[in-house]
């Protein structure tokens, strides 16, 4: 009898509770699509630095069991709590409370179960698509075969759903065991029961949870003041501590807020619905106002997720522009550039090679008029001829500059290009060693190769015959190939040239230390993208578990709450309300509360978002760049998010129907 029981119940349960089922199936077989990701050699072998995606998984792992946790823990208690009068009716005809207990459990672990083995048809066909995006984003060619190594991500994936199911289901065991029958025959009435509190001072404590997380962010402004300057990390901690709280604290007032605030407005409270929908939301915020907060906080974090997520993945990719615009660009004594061609020559056709040299002002230095927070370690000017220069600007496909005989120009890195134009009337002139005295034509930002930032961060350009009697400062080889150069490259030429930098492993594996004078645009872009995708897929998956979560428990509540609402709106429709005006108050109310929890972080994180463009902006395309790659982080969290208010919304109006 127990075991026909518990199978009609979970029938049922899967029809109430089918939003709860697909997100915690979804949201597993993510967790098994990255494992699966996180084991796979071909995506191990793409890059040395692709070799750390299995351990920071390890530690996004962590902070998803939590996160779903706490998921599965809230829908089983509200589910406990709205069968509480079925679960006392069976104590009442007879049935151990023991027998109720396991027979909950076991519903909830079956539906957990189920979940789990979907998980791994739904995971792997993610896995395949996530594959493919790493294959086409480090342009490889990707085929789709059965993998070989489904054990072990199948066995974390059972790890984690034990230690998950284990928690849960003890909490929820302890919770059922306390529980007598009139606890269980009154239970989901006390759970409806508003907690009221002196209105009195809700506004005045609405605003000083305000102030609090206006408080916070303050701090975390002055803190990122600039690249180089680290923040304290106790006061960013206590700054997060504060946003925390401000979070809590206003959601916590914030139905009492609204109340006074409509009942000092007569018009407007007596004005269309506006009295009814205040005290619908207001009533729903007090019985939830502790999961309403921790909702926003979990969004503030997907927001921060997603959008530091697209925000590195733009610095990393401008980065490639700047660091390594050459395929090969080498500093080094001219005299051992043919061994360098010679390793190059051996895996690549060279298309161009260029030899340049670079000179040195040591006498009237724009160094010197720079402050010492300004100055970096070489206290010389480089200086570069316009023909090299223009040379360069070619192979790269870039316009060429012209200069008069006593003229000269300056490439400016974004960092200092404020600086320095402030400092124009000090730089009009420069002397060279040699006595030549030139004035200052324009100043610009684009970079010329990926080495003249090292040590000064500006270029001094000057007409060609100027740099006679010049001391040479450096001398520069650079090699376009044919072929698109890859990390191994840069491996090769710091072992040809400097046997110590590299070193064998146990496995007989080679790696080498990079050299600040060896740059590889295959290294650069094998580094960076293993970077981007890396940050991208964790922060991604952060992002979407927490969406789901949120995006679940705001339907779940709302689709079973509407019950003891149905009434309401049933006396509506007798007092002559017509159907079109209860579906807009439906709309409105669904609307309100699925948009409070994403006020708050929204503005938050954009804020947030503004002070570390401070930081970022010297490395993004733009001073404005951060605001689309913000507002393409969200949409993706919104349109998640979308679906799950669309069909709570359709599921409430077909609730009131049947």
């Amino acid at each position: 009898m127990l075991v026909k029981l518990t199978y009609q119940n979970l029938k049922k349960t899967f029809k109430n509770y089918l939003i709860y089922i697909i997100s915690i199936t979804l949201a597993f077989s993510l967790m098994f699509s990255f494992n699966l990701i996180a084991n796979s050699k071909d995506v191990m072998e793409l890059s040395h630095v692709m070799e750390n995606f299995k351990s920071i998984m390890f530690f996004v792992n962590c902070i998803i069991l939590f996160v779903l946790s706490y998921l599965i823990n809230y829908t089983i208690k509200f589910m406990f709590h709205k069968r509480s009068k079925e679960f006392g009716t069976y104590m009442i005809l007879g049935i151990e409370k023991k027998q109720i207990n396991k027979m909950f459990l076991l519903e909830n672990l079956l539906m957990g179960l189920i979940a789990l083995i979907l998980s791994f048809f739904i995971g792997y066909f993610f896995s395949q698509i996530l594959s493919f995006i790493i294959m086409n984003i480090f342009e490889r060619p990707y085929k789709v075969i059965l993998a070989s190594d489904l054990f072990i991500p199948i066995v974390y994936s059972i790890i984690y759903f034990i230690i998950i199911y284990f928690i849960v289901l003890f909490l929820t065991y302890r919770r059922i065991k306390k529980t007598t029958i009139h606890d269980l025959l009154n239970l989901e009435k006390k759970n409806e029961e508003k907690k009221y509190q002196k209105r009195k001072y809700a506004t005045w404590k609405f605003l000083l949870f305000l102030l609090i997380g206006i408080l916070a962010l303050c701090i975390i402004n002055k803190e990122f003041i600039g690249i180089g300057i680290e923040p304290s990390f106790s006061k960013i901690l206590f700054a997060s501590l504060l946003l925390i709280i401000s979070i809590y604290g206003i959601t916590f007032n914030l139905g009492d807020t609204l109340i006074n605030f409509v009942l000092k407005k007569n018009k407007r409270k007596y004005k269309k619905n506006h009295l009814f929908i205040v005290r619908q939301f207001t009533s729903k915020i007090k019985t939830m106002s502790w999961t309403l907060a921790t909702l926003s906080l979990l969004i503030l974090l997907t927001f921060l997720s997603l959008s530091i997520s697209n925000l590195m993945g733009a610095i990393l990719e401008h980065q490639i522009d700047l660091s390594a615009p050459m395929d090969i660009s080498i500093i080094d004594d001219e005299k051992k550039f043919p061994k360098y061609l010679e390793v190059v020559e051996e895996n690549y056709q060279i298309k161009e090679k260029f030899v340049y040299h670079s000179y040195k002002n040591d006498k009237d230095s724009i160094y010197k008029k720079l402050s010492e927070n300004e100055q970096s370690w070489n206290e010389d000017d480089t200086i570069i001829r316009l023909s090299d220069y223009n040379k360069l600007m070619q192979m790269r496909g870039k316009k060429t500059i012209s200069l008069a005989s006593n003229e000269y120009a300056l490439n400016v890195s974004n960092e200092l290009e404020q600086i320095l134009s402030e400092k124009k009337e000090e730089i009009r002139t420069i002397t060279l060693p040699n006595q030549e005295k030139l004035e200052l034509k324009n100043m610009f930002t684009e970079n010329y190769s990926s080495m003249y930032a090292l040590g000064s961060g500006y270029l001094v350009i000057v007409p060609d015959e100027k740099i006679e009697n010049l001391e040479i400062e450096d001398s520069y080889l650079i090699i376009d190939t044919i072929e698109e150069t890859d990390e191994e490259l840069e491996d090769k030429l710091i072992n040809a040239v400097n046997n110590k930098r590299c070193e064998q492993d146990e496995t007989g594996y080679t790696f080498c230390y990079s050299l600040a004078n060896i740059s590889v645009k295959g290294s650069y872009e094998a580094t960076n993208k293993s970077t981007t995708t890396i940050l991208s897929f964790a922060l991604f998956y952060l992002a979407f578990i927490f969406t789901t979560v949120t995006g679940a428990i705001l339907a779940i509540q709302t689709l079973n709450d509407q019950d003891k609402y149905k009434y309401r709106f049933q006396v509506l429709s007798k007092l002559g309300m017509e159907e079109k005006e209860i579906h807009k108050i439906i709309f409105t109310e669904t609307s309100i509360f699925f948009i409070f929890p994403i006020l708050y972080p929204l503005i938050t994180s954009f804020i947030i978002n503004c002070i570390l463009n401070k930081l970022f902006k010297l490395f993004l395309p733009s001073n404005h760049a951060f605001i689309s790659i913000y507002l393409s982080g969200i949409s993706i969290f919104l349109m998640i998010y979308l679906i799950y208010y669309l069909t709570t919304y359709f599921g409430i109006k077909k609730n009131l129907e049947d």
